[in-house]
């Protein structure tokens, strides 16, 4: 019998962020400023690598339960489209944005 293990506050706090990431690049809620996606795609690409980290090192050392590796695996799904378009486009966005 397996079983399965609750979702803390957290879990869900950042399930719903990167979902409304993808929601606001896709452009749903209208269009955000630039900053504004910047910011959103740095918390978003924090919470993918932080949450890819331990999938990675699960390839080589089998350390984590299943419960545990299907949270990460929900962070980072979640996260991942922001994250994306942040990588991608960092290129296009000029240096002064990030001084006010």
């Amino acid at each position: 019998m397996q079983t399965f293990q609750i979702l803390k506050p957290f879990d869900y706090g950042s399930c719903v962020f990167g979902i409304t990431g993808t929601l606001l690049l896709l452009g749903v809620f209208g269009q955000p400023p630039r900053p504004v996606i910047l910011i959103w795609g740095f918390f978003s690409t924090f919470v993918c690598l932080v949450s890819l980290g331990p999938l990675v090192v699960n390839l080589v050392i089998h350390y984590l339960k299943r419960s545990e590796l299907l949270i990460y695996l929900l962070h980072a799904s979640c996260n991942l489209v922001p994250t994306l378009y942040l990588l991608s486009h960092l290129k296009e966005t000029p240096r002064e944005i990030f001084f006010f």
